[in-house]
């Protein structure tokens, strides 16, 4: 899950890419990153007075293909993917709206993030990991970014225009669309 060993790697052991023991680092005394999909060789190694124990193995899964083809609605606040054909079920995924800082585990798609400022990259989809079982897959980051709205339209779109400026005493508009009168009609039914 955090693609390191669950245990530290002592001083007295040996770890390795290669089953043959090829290019091996000493243990710290810490943790070692591991590589999805990319088994690890350990053994006690050689001393003065002893030979170098059997190699063993550390067998590692694969990462997950992740989700892809990511869509941000800047309008409805929302973003949404395409599953991994692996991964059909919606709780399986996680996101986040902070670069990775934090995680949420999907329960609706499209997600709804919120009327917020999310700059590009930062909103990301994964499969999530689950310990002892699967890594997280590769991240799937956004190629648009969430811009707060306001919910004014903007008056140079509807073709307003406004002058003087700076001004003075007047304000004039022209071109002001005109505002739909609500229509109340006669209710039916039972009241």
């Amino acid at each position: 899950m955090n693609e390191t060993t669950t245990e530290n790697v002592a001083v007295t052991d040996e770890y390795s890419a290669s089953s043959n023991m090829g290019s091996s680092v000493v243990g710290s005394g810490t943790k070692v990153a591991i590589i999805p999909g990319q088994n690890t060789y350990f053994r006690v190694k050689a001393t003065t007075t002893g030979f170098a124990s059997l190699v063993q193995t550390l067998v590692i899964i694969m990462q997950p293909t992740g989700p892809s083809a990511m869509v941000v609605n800047d309008v409805t606040n929302t973003l949404t993917w395409t599953n991994s054909p692996d991964f059909a079920n919606i709780a399986d995924y996680e996101y986040t709206t902070n670069n990775g800082t934090s995680w949420t585990t999907c329960t609706a798609k499209p997600i709804v993030i919120g009327n917020i400022a999310v700059a590009i990259g930062e909103a990301q989809v994964r499969i999530k990991a689950i310990a002892a079982t699967r890594f997280s897959s590769t991240v799937l980051k956004s190629a648009s970014a969430f811009t707060i709205s306001t919910g004014i339209a903007d008056i140079a779109t509807l073709g307003v225009k406004v002058y003087p400026n700076p001004v003075n005493n007047f304000l004039k508009l022209e071109n002001v669309p005109e505002i739909p009168k609500p229509q109340f009609g006669v209710p039916t039914g039972n009241l």
